[in-house]
């Protein structure tokens, strides 16, 4: 059996719960509709860094969430390589699904960016139930 539950989060994501029921057993999986396009997330995004000592191109596969056409993901440490290379050459290419282009990351600043440091949380709560780390923000090169 399958119970459907839907509303809008304070960010103004649309979210849709999914609850299956298996005998006794219940699993709950969380459905994050994108507001702006209206179809569901994928879960997982790949970026590549340029590696800071090697030159070397680096690509990770991280959880995201989007707002505002832009690109959001979480470092668990400030100090994650990744994170490194960023700060170092903030060019990176992006993959999400059947997508690729080539964006300007940034990390995001606590005091400087509060609102968004906060809202970007905020998704990653929602989408994943985890938002406690470091955000970046991924900008497509034909937006910024």
């Amino acid at each position: 059996m399958l119970s459907f539950t839907r509303g809008r989060s304070r960010a103004g994501i649309l979210v849709a719960v999914v609850a299956r029921f298996s005998g006794v057993t219940r699993q709950s999986e969380l459905i994050v509709v994108s507001f702006e396009s209206g179809k569901p997330e994928p879960r997982n995004i790949y970026v590549t860094t340029i590696g800071r000592v090697s030159g070397l191109p680096r690509e990770f596969e991280i959880w995201f969430v989007t707002l505002r056409g832009k690109y959001f993901i979480m470092a668990e440490s400030p100090r994650a390589h990744w994170i490194r290379n960023i700060e170092r050459n903030t060019h990176v290419k992006v993959r999400i699904e059947d997508r690729q282009f080539e964006a300007i990351a940034r990390v995001l600043d606590e005091q400087n960016d509060a609102d968004l440091f906060s809202a970007v949380r905020g998704l990653m709560r929602i989408k994943y139930r985890w938002g406690d780390g470091l955000p970046v923000e991924i900008t497509p090169i034909d937006q910024h």
